[in-house]
């Protein structure tokens, strides 16, 4: 019985906590060929503090607005957290 509870607990944890859309995010990255690493460490130069990164996404090709010229490298900085109350993310162009 108390390896159900135990089992309970740590369902509702996950479920609450932002750790599964964190997985989520990062599979999909993948799929679409990114270079995905997850929980990466660093020291907040504010506080000297550890902290830690959700999810960073890379993905580099070779230019083509000039071809032969250079690369092109996208790197996202991915911060995933559960909320009852969604929200949206707007993009400039």
């Amino acid at each position: 019985m108390a390896e159900d509870s135990l089992l309970n607990f740590v369902k509702k944890f996950l479920s609450n906590s932002g750790y599964p859309l964190e997985m989520q995010v990062a599979r999909t990255f993948r799929r679409k060929g990114f270079v995905v690493e997850q929980a990466r460490s660093y020291i907040d130069v504010k506080t000297d503090a550890l902290r830690e990164v959700d999810v960073l996404a890379y993905s580099s090709s070779a230019s083509s607005l000039y071809p032969g010229t250079g690369w092109a490298e996208l790197r996202l900085v991915l911060e995933c957290k559960h909320s009852d109350k969604p929200w949206l993310i707007h993009r400039r162009r």
